[in-house]
Formats: structure tokens, C-alpha cells, sequence
């Protein structure tokens, strides 16, 4: 049996994350959405990050069942910054599981997200001074723990930079 691929997504709100997943996940692979878990256990009178610390487990223990059966997981999330990457594969390691590591970098114009955003309703549209912060700290991924770096761009184009 071939070792799963996780595939670490990276982008501030509105760069394309989610969407573009939908069109490239195999029926076979796993698409592990944080917002998704998050929004499962929200109420609607409650904040956005009521419940972040289960949300988070969930999320992690979710990736690691996928990777167990060897299945290949998208981890949709920001993972804005080269630590908050590493937290997630820390997060991993108790679980002794032997897969591949990939990242997918959306290198997306803050202005365009900040558009895309303005088109979303409720809870899913991000206040915009939080994606020009998120934006300020996104942190282009390095080489150490990843086999491969696939960079987005705004028209959802695809290219290999490592």
C-alpha cells in the first residue's frame, strides 16, 4: 500500500481554498474542512470561536483517521504561518502515521479576497481589518517538512514550485 498524502492548504479568507478543493479532490481522497467542523458545533448566538478547542481536535483526530486508512486528506484551513503548519504535523506525530507531506499555497491578491469575501453571507464573510491582518502574517511555506510546494493563484492555476 502506497503511504497517504496529506496535503497542508494555505490562504487567508476568500483566496479559493474550499472551491478549489471541490474541483480537484479525488472521490477517493478526503477534503477535512475546519470551518465545517466549526460551524457543526455553532450555535447561532454563539461566537465564531466558542468551541475552538474541540473544533481543533476534531480536526486534527479527523485527518489522522483518513491517514490511518490511507487515504489522502486535505487539510482546509489558513495555516497562515510556517508554525501554524508545524503545530498541525506536531499535532500528528502522536499518532505514529507514516505519510507524505504536501503543501498547497494560494498566492491570492489581498484585494481580491477581500472582494470575494464581501460576496458572503452570515457567518462564513470575515470582518475585512481580520483578513488584512491574516494577510500581513501569511508566511510563504519552506522546504523542511514538505515533499512538494503547489502554488494558486488567483484563476485557480496550479504550478509546482519544489
Amino acid at each position: 500500500m502506497n503511504k497517504p498524502t496529506l496535503y497542508i492548504v494555505c490562504g487567508i479568507p476568500g483566496s479559493g481554498k474550499s472551491t478549489f478543493l471541490k474541483k480537484i479532490a479525488l472521490p477517493t481522497e478526503a477534503i477535512v474542512s475546519r470551518d465545517a467542523i466549526r460551524y457543526s458545533f455553532l450555535k447561532d448566538d454563539e461566537s465564531y470561536f466558542k468551541h475552538e478547542q474541540k473544533v481543533v481536535k476534531v480536526f486534527y483526530h479527523t485527518i489522522a483517521e483518513f491517514l490511518k486508512q490511507g487515504i489522502n486528506v486535505y487539510a482546509d484551513a489558513t495555516h497562515l504561518t510556517n508554525m501554524s503548519r508545524c503545530k498541525l504535523l506536531g499535532a500528528l506525530n502522536k499518532y505514529h502515521l507514516d505519510f507524505d507531506i504536501e503543501i498547497i499555497f494560494f498566492n491570492v491578491p489581498t484585494y481580491i479576497c477581500i472582494d470575494r469575501n464581501n460576496g458572503r453571507k452570515g457567518r462564513e464573510r470575515v470582518p475585512t481589518e481580520a483578513i488584512l491582518n491574516m494577510a500581513s502574517n501569511y508566511e510563504k511555506p519552506y522546504h523542511d517538512y514538505a515533499k512538494h510546494l503547489w502554488i494558486v493563484n488567483e484563476n485557480q492555476e496550479i504550478e509546482k514550485e519544489w
